[in-house]
């Protein structure tokens, strides 16, 4: 997986194969794209070919990698409706500026997802105070379903990403191996994982994903044309009438492990507001802590089916 490391060079793919290949650190070149800078210096015949023999190894194995996450991919597709788990759900706003506390929210909840009569997975909650009660209720987060992170290698998703291997590392006490990944999608409400871009680390042995990092695709640069554009703007009494330019980061952790699937535990997701490119304040955060999983062997457990009727009446 390292061979390229030594050129200093980065492969990207996407389920259809090899898109670019860069020639530096953050340089990526479309493949048949732009040219070489006319300064640049010349690359000896040899190494030429060593980097070429090296990038060909890279996109077999990344291939082979995709292929196999996609088959690892089934199993979570099948298992969405399995389980019911408690969800503590932490909403907060921050001052403006000051990045300091101004209102929360903390809910507990029973959680799953469901299918609506139309196919489509929905998140369903139950107050836990209320739990006598059998009212579910929908209520929409402005970030994807945490379950959705476990199919970001599935046949369908593999088409509306690149993805780029970019080394190994140990998170979670486990070996993993990185893969970096980009939308093709643009980002609209941040609601789906195919608005995403960002980094997974994948378990390297299970496959399983174990976490994920990420933000609206090419985020840094509109956030640097944002800020030029901030500071610019027309002010009344000093004050520039347009808002701070806004910083998305989202975190998902998938630790917890029960019949073979990894499962998420812990969804950190923050909006910031800036006026210049190192510093921000914390503006809206929400948490999602998941605990108490139940899973069901089969979606037509007795058991399982009881509660899903309550849930999608």
């Amino acid at each position: 997986m390292n061979q390229l490391a030594r050129f200093a060079g980065i492969l990207t793919l996407t389920g259809a194969g090899l898109i670019s290949i860069s020639s530096g650190p953050g340089v990526l070149a479309e493949s048949g794209g732009s040219e070489a800078r006319e300064d640049a210096d010349p690359v000896p015949e040899r190494l030429t070919h060593e980097m070429a023999d090296a990038m060909r190894a890279e996109q077999v194995e990344l291939e082979k990698l995709l292929a196999a996450l996609a088959l690892r991919a089934e199993t979570y597709e099948a298992s969405q409706l399995r389980f019911v788990c408690e969800e503590t759900l932490i909403r907060s706003s921050f001052k403006t500026g000051s990045g300091r506390l101004s209102d929360q929210d903390v809910g507990r909840f029973d959680y799953l997802l469901g299918r609506t009569s139309s196919g489509e997975i929905v998140e369903r909650r139950r107050p836990l105070e209320k739990k006598g009660s059998s009212r579910w209720k929908d209520l929409k987060l402005s970030h994807p379903q945490p379950y959705r992170w476990t199919l970001l290698f599935s046949r369908h998703n593999q088409q509306l990403f690149n993805y780029r291997l970019a080394g190994q590392e140990v998170v979670h006490f486990r070996l993993v191996t990185v893969i970096e990944f980009d939308a093709i999608l643009p980002f609209t409400d941040g609601t789906d994982i195919t608005q995403w871009s960002g980094t997974a680390y994948i378990d390297a042995e299970s496959l399983d994903v174990l976490r994920v990092e990420a933000a609206p695709p090419g985020q840094q640069i509109r956030l640097e044309a944002a800020t030029r554009d901030y500071h610019q703007a027309f002010r009344l009494m000093g004050i520039p009438l347009r808002r701070r330019p806004r910083v998305h980061v989202h975190e998902v952790d998938l630790t917890y492990q029960k019949d073979g699937l990894r499962l998420p535990t812990l969804v950190m997701t923050q909006l910031y507001t800036t006026t210049n490119i190192e510093e921000r304040s914390l503006h809206k955060q929400v948490m999602q802590i998941f605990t108490d999983y139940q899973l069901f062997q089969v979606e037509t457990d007795e058991k399982l089916r009881e509660i899903r009727d309550s849930a999608n009446p």
